[in-house]
């Protein structure tokens, strides 16, 4: 028996042993836990901005209308008409090749429908000179003129007189007028009264004139303003005032009025109407007279007739020449020239390339998950590193319903209108940012600070000081919120939390949740949360 109770004694020790050791063990576990595998936790604002949603892919600047023109006959080239960079329309002759005098008799035409264009440019010009206005301030003399009178080109139909100023045309010796230019300040003493009026340099003469007194002197002419007082005849004394010094004027002179101003008519034609009466005042711009157009309109049409025919003339030499003569199938730019006169060509050798370059486009290739969420009319942003400070604008217009397949991706192309073509050329690389959806003026978050619980979008508003608080007040404090549009990078916020609002987020819980794994263990060690702007990148 004793031998017995001895072993039951020690079992009983054993046991004790065990069980202290697995539960110092389990509190290491435990501690060790509590400093092991700290997580960071950053805090973030809810703040205000814009967001935006784009598909990306770079490309090269292409024409919507672009032809290459090649030789349906061999020959030896007569006359190349167009050079490299030149503006054509549909139709144009490009180039003859030799075939005999037909080819001469359709450069006689050419000729004539260019003198008959002419005619015609020159008459519609006409149409802005039908009527006659005042070219400046004044008294408005009539010539003689009525309405329904008929006036030539260039006929004076009346003269303005300024009665608010008058002029005082003094005499510079060559010293002085090397010195005077227009505009500069005067003053004008009147030498009864002995009143000084201020007034400006309108015009120097180039030319000399005799003095009473002997000598040379050129002629300077002031305006001065006047205000009721001035009559022509009053004696003054002039001076103007230069950056460098004084000028006094050689010999005194007199007040005088200034010269009317003759109106003249552009164009003949009967006077239609008159819109003012002799001695009235007129202001600069102001309507003074109408005259009929009837005469010139009839004359526009039969002009515009006489160029039709020119025209029928020369497409009829066209048609007879059609074996030997190249037209430019669209209007455009001749973008590349590769022949010359006298060249000898063959059958299908190149002549040239013709393309739009007002109407240009960009065709993207868009991967197959991103095709769906473009549709036509929506914007695109243009940019190039040839002009890395411009933006051009642009637009979807087409979209491939079928896609292509390479290396078991399939893509789609989308075709970019460009709105905006200044300064970009065919061929220039460009990146194209198609924007699928942008909101301004928003409530944001980074998109690492939206959490998924089943199909509710949450956020952690309160963190604590060990994974024990942190867990209780994740659970406690996580608050349920509706999103809007989702960026890689942000995320807008319909509604849960308002501007100014504190968030915490942690990247390790991210990509743990992100991999549906468990959140570590209770007791786990927890850092303090650092600070994030919510600058978007």
């Amino acid at each position: 028996m004793g031998r017995k109770k001895v072993i039951k004694i020690v079992s009983i020790v054993l046991v004790l042993v065990l069980l202290i050791g697995g539960g110092y063990r389990y509190y290491r576990s435990k501690t060790t836990m509590a400093t092991q595998n700290p997580i960071d936790f950053t805090e973030v604002k809810v703040t205000k901005g814009s967001i935006k949603k784009s598909v990306s892919d770079s490309s090269v600047v292409e024409s919507e209308k672009r032809q290459q023109l090649k030789f349906h006959k061999a020959g030896t080239i007569e006359k190349v008409y167009v050079e490299e960079g030149q503006q054509v329309n549909k139709g144009d002759i490009i180039l003859i090749l030799e075939s005999g005098s037909e080819n001469t008799n359709l450069e006689l035409s050419k000729k004539n429908l260019e003198i008959e264009e002419k005619n015609l440019k020159d008459l519609q010009s006409d149409l802005n000179k039908i009527k006659i206005y005042a070219e400046n301030d004044g008294i408005i003399t009539l010539n003689d003129v009525k309405e329904g009178q008929r006036v030539q080109e260039n006929g004076i139909v009346g003269t303005i007189t300024d009665k608010d100023n008058m002029e005082v045309i003094a005499p510079f010796n060559l010293k002085a007028v090397e010195n005077i230019q227009v505009g500069q300040k005067a003053s004008v003493l009147l030498t009864d009264t002995f009143e000084t009026i201020e007034g400006y340099v309108k015009k120097v003469s180039e030319s000399s004139v005799a003095l009473e007194g002997g000598g040379f002197a050129y002629s300077v002419t002031i305006e001065i303003n006047n205000k009721g007082g001035l009559s022509p005849g009053m004696p003054t004394q002039v001076t103007v005032h230069t950056d460098s010094r004084d000028y006094q004027a050689s010999e005194n002179v007199a007040v005088s009025e200034k010269e009317g101003e003759d109106i003249r008519a552009q164009i003949s034609g009967k006077i239609q109407a008159l819109y003012v009466e002799d001695g009235d005042h007129v202001e600069k711009g102001e309507l003074i007279a109408l005259i009929d157009d009837t005469d010139l309109i009839d004359e526009i049409e039969n002009q515009k007739i006489k160029v039709e025919q020119k025209q029928l003339d020369i497409n009829d030499k066209i048609e007879n020449l059609e074996d030997v003569a190249i037209t430019s199938p669209i209007t455009g730019r001749i973008i590349s020239l590769d022949v010359a006169n006298g060249d000898n060509v063959d059958m299908n050798d190149p002549v040239c390339v013709v393309a739009d370059t007002e109407d240009l486009k960009v065709v993207l290739s868009i991967d197959e998950l991103d095709v769906f969420k473009i549709t036509k009319g929506q914007e695109a942003i243009i940019t190039t590193e040839v002009f890395p400070e411009l933006e051009y604008k642009g637009s979807v217009e087409k979209i491939a319903m079928e896609g292509k397949s390479e290396n078991g991706v399939s893509t789609f192309d989308v075709t970019i209108a460009l709105s905006d073509v200044e300064n970009l050329k065919l061929g220039m690389s460009v990146d194209v940012e198609v924007i699928i959806a942008e909101k301004e003026n928003v409530l944001i978050l980074p998109v690492e600070a939206v959490r998924k619980r089943g199909k509710q979008s949450v956020v952690i508003t309160s963190i604590g000081n060990t994974m024990e608080e942190t867990m209780k007040n994740m659970k406690e404090n996580s608050k349920t919120i509706e999103i809007g549009l989702s960026t890689a990078n942000y995320v807008e916020i319909v509604s849960g939390l308002s501007e100014g609002d504190t968030v915490y987020y942690s990247k390790a819980i991210s990509k743990n949740q992100s991999n549906n794994m468990r959140m570590p263990g209770m007791g786990m060690g927890i850092s303090r949360p650092s600070r994030n702007s919510g600058r978007r990148n």
